[in-house]
Parts: C-alpha cells; structure tokens; sequence
C-alpha cells in the first residue's frame, strides 16, 4: 500500500508513508524541511472501516524526510498495524480509508486532511 501525497498544515510541508512489511503495515508521517523542526509536529492517523463503525487510531512525532525509513521502522518511531486489522478496515475494493491530522506539538489547535 502506498500513498502519494503531500499534506500542507501549519505553513509546513509533510508527507505521509505507509508500506507493507511481515505482514505489518508502518505507518508514519514525514516532514520536509530542517531535521531540527521535525520534532516540533506530531500526526494522528485515523483508519476507518467502510460503516464508520470500527477504526483504529495511531500518533506519532513527526519524522524528517531525511531519516531512514528502515531505520524509522525498526526504531519502533512509527505506527504499525498488523494485516488482520488492516483486513478488517478495508473496504470491497481492498482500499483502506483513513484521514490525517498535523499537530503541533503543544497546539491543540489541529490542521486536518
């Protein structure tokens, strides 16, 4: 599963990741710009099943565009979902619906997409 998309909130540029890896999907959102802003930004990623009727929510601090994503991953500095709940969240088509919200860190003002 991927996603090609760039989020702009808080006049900051991210970019959400998702990948497949032993039957776990990693979830995490980078931001692009100076590593040291990184930390300052948090994301919750919300997936929902086709009903509204179940869903599974993650949050993380942001990481920077320049990070490993192997290393991002095994660090444990993502999300991840094993598949069986990923199945369970996907629509007919096999799709997975989800919506992300940027947070500043210390905000509880959110910027939604």
């Amino acid at each position: 599963m991927w996603c090609f998309c760039f989020i702009f909130a808080h006049n900051e540029v991210f970019f959400p990741s998702f990948f497949e890896n032993d039957n776990i999907l990693h979830a995490f959102v980078r931001y692009i710009g100076p590593a040291e802003n990184a930390a300052k930004f948090k994301y919750r990623v919300k997936f929902v099943n086709k009903d509204n009727t179940e869903s599974v929510t993650l949050m993380y601090l942001a990481r920077n565009a320049d990070e490993d994503l192997g290393d991002i991953y095994r660090s444990g500095n993502c999300g991840k979902l094993h598949y069986d709940v990923v199945f369970r969240l996907r629509d007919e088509e096999g799709y997975l619906n989800f919506k992300v919200e940027i947070i500043r860190v210390g905000n509880r003002f959110m910027n939604a997409v």
